[in-house]
């Protein structure tokens, strides 16, 4: 007796397992039916439904279009100079202070000039001596001579005499050698501005015990500016010597001329092209950065269409919703003031530009399409045009 109630529980079970599942595969069967019928007469059959109001635009075909890049660049100074002094010493003064403008020839900053003064009052010392020493040689020299010609001297006497001149001689060039240095180590201890311009960094304080060639004060000049932008090289051909381009800095909008373009390759692979700004100089600033916009034209054929237009499909394709006039038997099946049928056509994105995509596909010259609510349309789905739109027309 136990057996057979456990045999009849085993069987109670599988059947609600059976009829469980085939309940289950028929509701599927039926979701999926009503998810594939397209929206047609028969799904509003016996029913008087209001037509989905749908905003469309014609496909306009073009056989190209213009693509938009922007380089970005950078704002220079015609000349920038890092300024030092060619000898070693300590800071004794600085003139100037960052964004101080200053002229060409302006002291700037200077050396202690201690020890080459006490060298140069040294040196004139000697000169002054040699000077004197010559004197005396020059005027043995002639002593002697003279005596030679009446035969009171030999000739190595009188020879002896004029070496000896000679070599005070050449000691005296020596001495003003040597003061002409120091002069010029004393006129370098002095660091001057080499053109007009601004201060824009001091690297040392007074007091500060320099290299030569350390680099002490930058400055820049202010007479005009440039601007550096890397190109790719693919995009030259829109730019010649010469040219007016349009460059943006920031939200102003400036006019610079084609200056120089580099021959040469960046490890950026871009090719730099150098502008001069010819207007509103004082709105910007070396280092400033640039934006410069180059138009290219493509050669493809397409129309444009907004974003939201398009539907994602299958493997990567995307599709538009186009819209046809409806026959006039599906008007009088179709949902109330229905006009038009929606249809699916498949097309490929080429690229795109803010909110717009140029596509290609299947879509015939001024064909309509659905721009707006495209993600609530199916295929097969009568609707009506928005009037804004054109109407039904």
């Amino acid at each position: 007796m136990k057996h057979r109630s456990s045999n009849k529980g085993r069987s109670y079970t599988s059947n609600v397992i059976i009829y469980g599942a085939a309940f289950a595969a028929l509701i599927g069967l039926l979701l999926l039916a009503s998810a594939e019928t397209p929206f047609g007469a028969d799904a509003h059959e016996g029913t008087i439904a209001t037509a989905q109001v749908v905003a469309t635009r014609a496909a306009h075909h073009q056989d190209r279009y213009t693509l938009q890049h922007d380089f970005i660049g950078q704002v220079e100074a015609k000349q920038t100079s890092y300024l030092g002094f060619e000898l070693s010493g300590v800071i004794d003064g600085l003139a100037v202070e960052e964004g101080d403008r200053v002229k060409g020839g302006d002291v700037l900053a200077s050396l202690d000039t201690t020890r080459l003064t006490a060298q140069r009052d040294e040196v004139s010392a000697r000169l002054a001596r040699a000077v004197s020493d010559l004197a005396l040689a020059e005027s043995t020299y002639d002593r002697t001579f003279a005596a030679y010609e009446v035969n009171a001297v030999s000739a190595h006497e009188k020879d002896g005499a004029h070496q000896a001149k000679a070599a005070l001689a050449a000691e005296l060039e020596t001495v003003k050698a040597q003061l002409e240095r120091v002069r010029i180590d004393i006129h370098k201890s002095r660091l001057k501005a080499p053109f007009d311009g601004v201060i824009i960094a001091r690297e040392i304080d007074e007091g500060t015990v320099v290299s030569p060639g350390q680099t002490v004060l930058t400055m820049q000049q202010e007479a005009g500016l440039n601007v550096r932008v890397g190109v790719t090289p693919g995009m030259l051909d829109q730019l010649r010597i010469g040219q007016t381009k349009t460059i943006h800095v920031g939200s102003r909008t400036l006019r610079a001329r084609v200056q120089a373009i580099v021959p040469a390759v960046s490890r950026l692979r871009t090719v730099d092209v150098l502008f001069s700004i010819e207007e509103g100089l004082g709105t910007v600033r070396p280092g400033d950065m640039v934006r410069l916009p180059l138009e290219r034209t493509v050669r493809e054929k397409g129309f444009w269409v907004p974003m939201q237009a398009l539907r994602e499909g299958r493997r990567g394709l995307w599709s538009l919703y186009v819209v046809a006039p409806l026959e006039t038997e599906d008007r009088k099946t179709g949902p109330s003031e229905a006009t038009h049928r929606v249809s699916r056509r498949n097309v490929v994105v080429l690229n795109h530009k803010g909110d717009m995509a140029y596509v290609n596909g299947s879509v015939n010259e001024s064909e309509r399409f659905a721009t707006l609510g495209a993600h609530k349309l199916v295929p097969g789905q009568p609707i009506r045009l928005a009037p804004e739109n054109g109407g039904s027309k």
